[in-house]
C-alpha cells in the first residue's frame, strides 16, 4: 500500500510539473461558435433554411445538449464551399 502511495505522489508531481505543456493540446478550439440564429443573421436567411443545411450535412454543426452550435470556421468553410 505504501509503494502505491508513493507512486500516485510521484504521478501527481509530473503530471502538475508537466501539465502546462499538455493544457494546449487538451484543450477545444478556441473557435466561436454561433447559433442558428447567428448564423441566420450572418447568411440574411431563415433558421429552417440554415436547419436543412445541417440536416444534409452541407454546413458542419455540433450539438451542445438541446442547441445547436456552428463553428465560425465551419461557416467560413461552407461559404468558401458555395462561392465556388
Amino acid at each position: 500500500m505504501e509503494r502505491l502511495s508513493e507512486t500516485l505522489a510521484l504521478l501527481a508531481t509530473a503530471v502538475r510539473e508537466n501539465a502546462p505543456a499538455l493544457l494546449p493540446s487538451l484543450a477545444p478550439s478556441s473557435t466561436r461558435t454561433l447559433s442558428v440564429s447567428e448564423v441566420c443573421e450572418r447568411l440574411s436567411c431563415g433558421p429552417t433554411f440554415v436547419r436543412a443545411l445541417i440536416a444534409a450535412k452541407k454546413l458542419k454543426a455540433v450539438r451542445l445538449g438541446r442547441s445547436v452550435r456552428v463553428r465560425e470556421s465551419d461557416l467560413a468553410e461552407y461559404l468558401t464551399r458555395v462561392a465556388r
